[in-house]
C-alpha cells in the first residue's frame, strides 16, 4: 500500500538538469506523507536516467511511446503511470510536471483533508488564462476515485463532438489539452474539486511562474518550443 504517489513526466535537456533537481528537492522537503515517484524517463540522457534510477524513492517505468503531438504524448504516459501507481494500491495520487513542486511543507497534507467523495481532487486551475479545468502541473486525487471512474487526462475526440461535453465547455470553458478528461469525468458524476488558483502578486506573468494556492509553483515554459507561447490577447489574459 502506497499513502501517496506522485506522478511525472521526465522530459529534460541536460542543460535543465538543475531544473529536475529543484524539482526533486522541493518534492522531499515539502512532502510530509511517505510517498513513491513514479516517473517516465523518456527522452532522457543516459546520465539523467542512471541518476532519477539511483534514487530509492523513484520507480521508472519503460513505457513506449505512441505518435502523436506533445499532449498526447505527455497524456498517454501519466495514464499508464497513474495506472501502476493505483495497481500498487496508491491511497492518493499526485501530479507535477518537471517544471512543477510544491513549495509548502505540508502541501499534501493540507490539500488532502479537503478531498471527499463528493470533491475528491485539487488542481492548479489556470483560470488567469481562461483555462478552467483541473490542471496537471499540479494535481492530487484520491486513489479511489481513480478506481471508480478510470478518468484519461486527454479526452476522446469522439467524446468532443457529444452534447454532454459542448455542455461542459460552456460552464467551465477550457483548452481541450492535459488534464481536460478529469475535468469532464467530475463535470459527468456531478462531483466538485478544489481549484488552485494564482497566488503571486509580484512580477506576475501572464503565462509564467505562477504560484497556486500559496503551494505550488509552475515555472510554465519547460516543455514549450520558441514561438508557442500564446500572446495575452490569445488568452483572454489581462
Amino acid at each position: 500500500m502506497t499513502p501517496l504517489a506522485i506522478v511525472a513526466v521526465y522530459m529534460v535537456k541536460p542543460e535543465n538538469d538543475w531544473l529536475l533537481d529543484l524539482h526533486l528537492t522541493q518534492i522531499a522537503r515539502c512532502t510530509e506523507t511517505p510517498y513513491t515517484i513514479y516517473g517516465a524517463p523518456n527522452g532522457l540522457s543516459a546520465e539523467l536516467h542512471a541518476r532519477l534510477a539511483a534514487r530509492p524513492e523513484i520507480k521508472l517505468l519503460d513505457i513506449p511511446p505512441i505518435e502523436g503531438s506533445g499532449t498526447a504524448q505527455h497524456s498517454f504516459f501519466l495514464d499508464r503511470l497513474v495506472a501502476a501507481a493505483v495497481a500498487d494500491g496508491a491511497e492518493h495520487v499526485a501530479v507535477f510536471h518537471v517544471d512543477s513542486f510544491p513549495i509548502q511543507p505540508g502541501w499534501d497534507r493540507r490539500l488532502m483533508v479537503e478531498l471527499s467523495d463528493d470533491r475528491p481532487l485539487a488542481a492548479v486551475q489556470q483560470a488567469e488564462t481562461k483555462d478552467f479545468k483541473p490542471n496537471a502541473s499540479g494535481m492530487i486525487f484520491r486513489g479511489d476515485f481513480y478506481r471508480r471512474h478510470t478518468p484519461s487526462f486527454l479526452l476522446d475526440p469522439v467524446l468532443r463532438t457529444e452534447p454532454t461535453y459542448a455542455a461542459y465547455q460552456e460552464q467551465e470553458p477550457h483548452f481541450p489539452d492535459t488534464g481536460t478528461g478529469y475535468g469532464y469525468t467530475l463535470f459527468c458524476r456531478g462531483l466538485s474539486w478544489r481549484p488552485l488558483l494564482r497566488s503571486n502578486r509580484v512580477n506576475v506573468h501572464y503565462v509564467f511562474g505562477g504560484i497556486y494556492g500559496d503551494l505550488i509553483f509552475h515555472l510554465g515554459a519547460a516543455a514549450r518550443a520558441p514561438g508557442v507561447t500564446p500572446t495575452p490577447e490569445q488568452t483572454g489574459a489581462r
